[in-house]
């Protein structure tokens, strides 16, 4: 039901979200196999089913998937992307202007028609850029996009430093694998997308996946009772 609800969105941020949480996973089971065996039956039937979602849906609607994969030509994702571009150069004007303050939280769309005008004119269309850090940068100004980018980073800073522990500690990296998916998948789509930064279920998706990870990773303990702190 999520695939055929993934693909039926037509997002391509979206798409490549769930490539980088499924590489995620793929790599964690991997180190986990040390401490448990993965169902093979149950993984051989996921990839069916999956398999088979996705079959259904390229061949009853090819023809718009092969628009937004950029394998066709056409006015409107040429256009799309443009806009996308044209935003983000909007977004680079204002931060340009008010490097270390920003406009102000949820201010951007007003901010780029009174101040950067010109930057979007070729596409004038006043909506937040879709890059998370630019935006970031432009509302809350450079302090405010690093700490957004510190807090996407600190967890895979985090288990690169304790990588050893991943196999060490029993069924970590398994109980590791969901919370970091959805990291990754989210911290790609910020990339293309922002509704992570500006709608409500954005941030209870972004925030509950940092709570999910931080649980366990905090609560996570050596076979000596040593705990790891994040």
């Amino acid at each position: 039901m999520g695939l055929a609800t993934l693909f039926v969105s037509y997002s391509r941020s979206a798409w490549l979200g769930t490539v980088a949480g499924s590489a995620v996973i793929v790599m964690l089971s991997r180190v986990g196999r040390r401490t448990a065996t993965p169902d093979r039956r149950a993984l051989v039937a996921l990839g069916g089913v999956a398999s088979l979602c996705v079959a259904v849906f390229v061949a009853t609607n090819w023809s718009a998937l092969a628009g937004r994969a950029g394998l066709t030509v056409q006015g409107t994702e040429i256009r799309s992307v443009e806009e996308r571009v044209s935003l983000a150069g909007g977004a680079l004007a204002l931060i340009a202007q008010r490097p270390w303050l920003g406009v102000g939280l949820g201010n951007f769309s007003t901010a780029l028609y009174r101040m950067a005008r010109d930057s979007v004119s070729a596409y004038p269309i006043y909506q937040p850029v879709h890059n998370v850090l630019l935006l970031a940068a432009a509302e809350l100004g450079v302090a405010g996009a690093t700490v957004w980018a510190w807090l996407l980073l600190a967890p895979w800073i985090q288990l690169w430093v304790r990588r050893n522990d991943l196999r060490d500690t029993r069924g970590l990296a398994l109980r590791l694998a969901g919370p970091s998916a959805a990291l990754a998948a989210l911290g790609i789509v910020s990339f293309f997308d922002y509704y992570v930064w500006t709608s409500h279920q954005g941030h209870l998706m972004m925030w509950l996946a940092w709570g999910l990870w931080a649980g366990v990773w905090t609560s996570a303990k050596s076979q000596d009772g040593v705990g790891y702190a994040a």
